[in-house]
Formats: structure tokens, C-alpha cells, sequence
């Protein structure tokens, strides 16, 4: 006869959390992050004038310059940008239109948690055709240097 998985000295308490402890380890040896992400999200809401077109959409973390691309998308014209489990730090938008050098970007936000809720940015955004020079585009930057 095999003998139980769990030894019987084991209390259910210590049962319990041996078998917790094993799934954790389980699903970070399986590549999976659902363990230790962050119940936040955060949404951008980007509308358009004047263009009318594919608008890419990088969500950054940090400040610039040196900030990371956790995550891209497009929209054509006008749609939303939902990102979950983010954890609290500084972020921004950046958008363009496709292999554009140059681009916009949103204020920096925070997500934070204050130890009992995480808050949920929505940032609400216009995209609009420039007919200034790059000097007057407020919020605008080039690429490489975000």
C-alpha cells in the first residue's frame, strides 16, 4: 500500500501550508506572474482630431530619460488601452503615429497602493495633428531620448 502524499504527523494547519507553498512554487517554476501581480490597472482612453489613422501606444515605467516599455499597443484612431497588474511606481504614455521619430507623451502618474486598496489610473488623452514646429509641441519628445 503507497503511503499518503502528506506525512499524517503533519497538523492541517502545517498541512495547509506546505500545499500553498507548493502551488506557489509550482506556478513560478511554470513561468506563470499571477502570483505575484499586482491587482492595480491602468487604463488610457485615446481619442483623435484632425488625424485619422493607426496610433501607437507604448505604457512606460519610470522617468526619462531611461524609462522601460512594459507593454505596446495600436489603435486606429481612437480606442482604449487597458493594462493590468501593475504594481505601484511612476509611469507615462508615449504615442505616435507608426516610425514616427518623434512623440507624445503623457504627464507621469503613480499607482499606489495605501495599504488597503490600489488606486487605478484612467488617462484620458486627444491625438491631433501638429502644424507647429517640433519646438512648440507640448509634451513631445524624440524617441530615443525617453
Amino acid at each position: 500500500m503507497r503511503k499518503p502524499f502528506f506525512p499524517s504527523a503533519l497538523s492541517s494547519a502545517s498541512a495547509g501550508r506546505f500545499l500553498r507553498n507548493a502551488v506557489a512554487t509550482a506556478c513560478l517554476l511554470a513561468g506563470s506572474t499571477a502570483v505575484l501581480a499586482c491587482p492595480s490597472k491602468v487604463t488610457l482612453n485615446i481619442q483623435s482630431t484632425g488625424y485619422s489613422g493607426p496610433i501607437d501606444i507604448e505604457f512606460r515605467k519610470g522617468s526619462r530619460p531611461g524609462s522601460k516599455v512594459l507593454n505596446s499597443h495600436r489603435v486606429v484612431t481612437r480606442g482604449s488601452v487597458e493594462i493590468p497588474g501593475v504594481c505601484p511606481a511612476t509611469y507615462f504614455f508615449a504615442f505616435s503615429t507608426p516610425d514616427a521619430d518623434s512623440v507624445n507623451v503623457t504627464r507621469y502618474f503613480e499607482v499606489v497602493n495605501n495599504g488597503q486598496q490600489y488606486s487605478n489610473p484612467v488617462i484620458t488623452v486627444t491625438y491631433s495633428r501638429s502644424t507647429g514646429t517640433e519646438a512648440d509641441r507640448v509634451g513631445s519628445a524624440r524617441r530615443k531620448d525617453l
